[in-house]
This record gives C-alpha cells, structure tokens and sequence, in this order.
C-alpha cells in the first residue's frame, strides 16, 4: 500500500527520521520500519472515512431499498415529495411551524365549486411558487382534476376519503402526475 507521508498528521511526521522524509514523499508502507509501519497502520484505522458531497443527491426518503440502506432523492424527486407532503400535511399540525401546511381538506368542504377551484387552484400556485423559489427548479402546473370517488385504501370512511386530487406538474420539461387522497 502507498503511503503519502504529507498525508500524515504531525504527531507521526515527527517520529519519522529526516533520511526518510527527505528522500521521497511517497513510500510502500511495507518498505518502512516495523514501529513506523504499527504507528501509520493504527492512524490509518482509526482515521474517520471522508463522505464526498454529491450534488445530485438532495434528500432521502424514509423508506428502505433493497440493500437496507434509505432511498436518495435527487433534486426533481426532493421537490415532488415536498409538493405531495406539502399537499397531505394540514394547516397548522405542523408541530414546530403552525404555518405550515395545506388547506386542501377546508377547501374541499366548499359548497360553491367554483370557489372551491379558485381556492384549491391557489394552494396549488403558492406551493408551486415556494418550491420553484427554493430550488431554482422550473416547475409549473399543466392541470390539476378534481375527482369524486371512492379509495379503496382508506379504512375510515369520511367525506374526504371519497376525493382524488390528481395533478400534472411539469418540471425540467417533464410530465409528472400525482394522485393525491387527503
């Protein structure tokens, strides 16, 4: 194994004699003395790993991949989870931002349809404008469907379990649907 002597940290420079650090800065470690050779070995060991960033990984999701390990989102799926997150999350149940949150489920209580689009159409802009905003990600709405009926997956029935809010969001000039049951 090479070793690059100014890699080493100075504790261990000091113990190296000067014919060997003037001579080369790289070495075999096996070509070294034992007791420098235990000493570089133990430093080596216990050296903590070096985590090199990637720009392409900008969050994680909670869920587990097939080698145990969490699934990383690059930046178009970072901002699709925070849009359906933003979207499920209630006004005001964030713990530590009542500010947070959607009103999708006070909209869809509203008796006039036509304000109830306005409403619903205004979320979906505030919230697209933020995650553009924070991201520098284009993103815009190509429409947004409101439908009546039933899911299958919800075990309580209320009158929220009936609606499905599917969008059409382009991003990085890509369609991507979302269906959404608050």
């Amino acid at each position: 194994m090479k070793i690059n002597l100014n890699t080493l940290p100075s504790y261990i420079l000091e113990k190296i004699p000067l014919s060997i650090r003037v001579n080369n800065i790289e070495y075999n470690l096996e070509d070294l003395p034992d007791d420098l050779r235990v000493l570089i070995e133990d430093y080596l060991r216990k050296k903590p790993a070096e985590i090199e960033y990637s720009e392409s990984v900008r969050d994680t999701k909670p869920q587990l991949t097939i080698y145990n390990d969490i699934e990383p989102l690059n930046l178009k799926q970072t901002a699709l989870e925070y849009f359906k997150n933003y979207l499920l999350t209630g006004y005001s149940t964030y713990p530590f931002d009542v500010t947070f949150g959607s009103r999708l489920k006070e909209y869809l209580q509203t008796k006039d349809t036509n304000l109830m689009n306005m409403l619903i159409s205004n979320e979906l802009n505030n919230i697209v404008n933020t995650l553009t905003n924070d991201y520098d990600l284009p993103i815009s709405i190509k429409s947004a469907r409101i439908f009546k009926g039933s899911n299958e997956n919800s075990l309580v029935h209320d009158q929220f379990s009936e609606y499905i809010l599917q969008i059409e969001l382009e991003v990085l000039n890509e369609t991507i649907s979302i269906s959404i049951s608050p």
